[in-house]
């Protein structure tokens, strides 16, 4: 007789000011991370503002917003949290490169990475994660990773390094409640703060009790800080205003820890960090008497693009369209608005940005372009 499988549900969180990339896999349940502030139009992508659900806590959850809006309104045997640019490899491959936090890096999230990782094949991931109680990322060595305040020997020294995401009387009032209301779990907690391997980033998959429990400690232990915290988060600067993110993310690494010696069957995958995964697709127009323009600049060449479109708007036949794409991929936010603030009022005139780099990835060039810088 066939097993039956298990149902598996990986979230993955997406921003809702950029259009990222989804893969084609349905194991993954892709959801806007902060729905309710999505001003968007025609949105096909889930949100997190249905149901029991913290939507509004988007600038302060992060992440965590989609991971509570899962817990409280699906269904699965398997519950796991990936973000837009952050999966597991389930190939067991790594990139050579490391970023300066230890992480795993791919330059894109294109076919090639998908396949090179095995993030489209069911089978493979089915098999692995139906083994397991629960999958985290493997380890970094937070004595490698170099902080403002120099290189720290243990993962509590090395996050309030960074004490613009978190102070450690944050970190500290959490434990006070640990000890308190979760005392099968503070020594766990102490032990791993203690130990410089560092199991972050809110990533992981879990069987469905174990979700359920780690749920219900995490966001217990945010939600009591929240209203204990003795700092006014009016003036909070947006990092700092992500404490209960960045805190979750020790969290995450506490519970691990705890499973781990409590002998639940835990596998370590390689997180791999895709630096770039915004969606590259130019969609044909068909504007009548269309004249297709294509240029490629970078941010330095910004201003003389800014020109030349000048002079194409006070040289060009009204009864034509001109469709400008260009290709870039270091043009800033605020040079692509000013470009906009110049094509006002022209309807006949379009520009479009893409990135062509994931396309030439296996392409081996005789000459540098401005692209490679």
């Amino acid at each position: 007789m066939k097993t039956k499988k298990p149902d598996i549900k990986i979230f993955v969180s997406h921003r809702i000011d950029l259009d990222s990339e989804t893969i084609d896999n349905p194991l993954y349940v892709n959801v806007r991370c902060g729905a309710v502030f999505d001003k968007r139009e025609n949105v096909d992508m889930l949100g997190d503002n249905t149901g029991d659900n913290i939507s509004e806590k988007r600038e302060s959850f992060s992440e965590l917003t989609v991971m509570y809006w899962a817990w409280k309104n699906v269904e699965a045997d398997y519950y796991g949290l990936f973000h837009y640019r952050r999966y597991f490899s389930f190939s067991g491959e790594k990139p050579k490169e490391v970023n300066v936090a230890g992480l795993y890096c791919e330059k894109y999230l294109s076919n090639k990475s998908i396949n090179k990782y095995q993030l489209n094949n069911i089978e493979i991931m089915t098999n692995m994660i139906s083994q397991y109680d629960g999958i985290y990322m493997e380890p970094v060595d937070v004595q490698k990773v170099l902080t403002p305040k120099g290189y720290k020997k243990n993962v509590k020294d090395h996050f309030i390094s960074y004490d613009v995401f978190i102070e450690a009387k944050y970190i500290d009032l959490a434990l006070e409640y640990i000890k308190e209301k979760y005392p099968k779990i503070y020594p766990y907690a102490i032990n791993y703060l203690n130990k410089p391997k560092h199991i972050g980033y809110n990533v992981f998959i879990l069987k469905k009790e174990l979700f359920f429990e780690y749920c219900t400690f995490l966001f217990d232990i945010l939600n009591h800080n929240e209203k204990k915290t003795l700092i006014d988060s009016e003036y909070y600067c947006p990092l700092q205003y992500r404490s209960p993110a960045f805190l979750a993310e020790l969290l995450n690494g506490i519970y691990a820890t705890y499973l781990m010696e409590k002998q639940y069957k835990i596998k370590s995958l390689p997180l791999i960090f895709f630096n770039n995964t915004e969606k590259q697709i130019i969609h044909k127009h068909s504007y009548p008497n269309n004249i297709p323009i294509v240029i490629r600049i970078n941010d330095y060449y910004a201003p003389y693009f800014a020109v030349l479109l000048q002079s194409i708007i006070d040289n060009a036949y009204e009864k034509n369209n001109y469709d400008i794409i260009v290709l870039e991929h270091t043009v800033t936010k605020e040079n692509k608005r000013i470009i906009s603030e110049i094509l006002q009022g022209k309807n006949n005139i379009s520009v479009r940005y893409f990135n062509p780099e994931y396309l030439l990835e296996d392409v081996i060039l005789p000459f540098k372009t401005e692209l490679d810088s």
